[in-house]
């Protein structure tokens, strides 16, 4: 197909934003013609041009600056991944998105369709690509999950009151469980509360001040019975013992977050 346009200046600032074009002049040559690459060339360097029924989707790309920031997560606290272009990587290029993760499985495949097709390697089939980096998923990213479940993964993480917490608490409860799907994942999120005991400043801390503890171990009654022994305990060899079989403790910055033991079934 040909266009020709009112000047050669004009061929001549179309031809350099577009890939597959040969240029006689000011009459540009393409074997098909992507009217929205063209459109956009056109409107930047300010030129009007009579518009074609006949336009096709082709494999001429614009040669414009990638406008990644028209779909790039910039939330700096939102779950994310990168998303890569392997035609365009093992093509020597870097090109690739940073996808929001919080989002339905469609919007993320919707996402990354627009950044292969912004890709800068000249082939039609930019169709593969491959999750090359990812972050805010507190060391709770799944590497041989697909992207229904990393969107479960992503929401229950963000929602959260403490991200780092229900992390904590995921990755203890799946390390104990088999074939862990979307579902049971859910299913985790929601027996958060019920195992989660709080973030201590240490595990003896936990032991000699938490309310669980104390019925346990009947320390009300100790003190009253016995004031000058209740205030001797051995808290490390308690927190050893208690420890050993009915809690978790995660290190985390500042303490340890608490959880009563999961032991694979509710």
């Amino acid at each position: 197909m040909e266009l020709t346009l009112k000047s050669e200046w004009e061929a001549i600032a179309i031809q350099d934003q577009l890939y597959n074009v040969r240029r006689d002049g000011k009459t540009l040559t393409f074997d098909k013609l992507d009217r929205t690459a063209l459109d956009l060339a056109a409107s930047l360097s300010n030129i009007d041009f009579p518009y074609f029924d006949n336009s096709d989707k082709s494999g001429i790309k614009c040669r414009l600056p990638y406008p990644e920031y028209e779909r790039e997560c910039s939330d700096q606290d939102k779950p994310k991944i990168y998303v890569a272009c392997l035609s365009a990587y093992n093509g020597g290029y870097l090109h690739g998105l940073w996808i929001d993760a919080t989002q339905d499985e469609e919007d993320i495949i919707d996402d990354m369709k627009w950044m292969l097709s912004w890709s800068p390697i000249d082939d039609d089939k930019c169709e593969e690509w491959d999750i090359h980096d990812h972050e805010n998923f507190e060391g709770m990213f799944p590497k041989d999950k697909g992207l229904g479940y990393i969107s479960k993964l992503a929401n229950i993480i963000y929602k959260s009151e403490d991200m780092k917490a229900i992390a904590s608490w995921l990755d203890i409860a799946i390390s104990r469980s088999e074939e862990i799907d979307e579902e049971k994942l859910e299913k985790f999120a929601n027996n958060f509360n019920n195992y989660y005991c709080g973030k201590w400043q240490s595990k003896e801390d936990f032991c000699a001040n938490s309310d669980q503890t104390k019925h346990y171990l009947e320390l009300e009654q100790l003190e009253k019975d016995h004031p000058f022994w209740s205030r001797h305990i051995n808290w490390e060899s308690v927190a050893r013992e208690l420890f050993f079989d009915n809690y978790d403790a995660i290190e985390t910055e500042g303490g340890f977050y608490i959880f009563k033991s999961y032991h694979g079934h509710d």
